[in-house]
């Protein structure tokens, strides 16, 4: 699961997801306080991006070749929705009563190329909520 390292976040004046590299950037405004930017670089500009939001692209990809970021929500076997969570140095899902389960360790997905037809992103926890409500 190697790959570049690239990040996504959701702009703060306007929403707008901005994808790219992430850093911080401290401030020191005419008050005397001192603000800490969150950006996203992307096209030599730096936007400024909610730091709540803010992913990591996994290096890996859905069945749709749309690339997996951290926080997104997929579609997996049996139709069941999970989010994309970082833990104990790896990308995977939380399962109920099992706990954490990285996507290296999931063999049923069947990795080729970092591409696995079993999953499908349809959404992520910040623009779709409603897709992880339990019914």
């Amino acid at each position: 699961m190697q790959g570049e390292i690239k990040f996504r976040g959701k702009m703060i004046d306007n929403g707008e997801w901005v994808y790219g590299d992430y850093g911080r950037l401290s401030v020191r405004l005419k008050d005397g306080t001192e603000k800490i930017c969150h950006y996203i670089g992307a096209d030599l500009a730096f936007r400024q991006v909610d730091p709540e939001t803010v992913g990591q692209l996994t290096g890996l990809k859905d069945k749709n070749d749309k690339g997996i970021y951290k926080s997104d929500i997929c579609r997996t076997f049996k139709d069941f929705q999970d989010e994309v969570v970082y833990q104990d140095g790896a990308f995977g899902y939380c399962v109920e009563h099992q706990g954490f389960i990285s996507f290296a360790e999931n063999h049923n997905f069947h990795w080729k190329n970092g591409k696995s037809e079993h999953i499908e992103v349809i959404g992520n926890v910040f623009d779709n909520p409603e897709l992880l409500e339990q019914e």
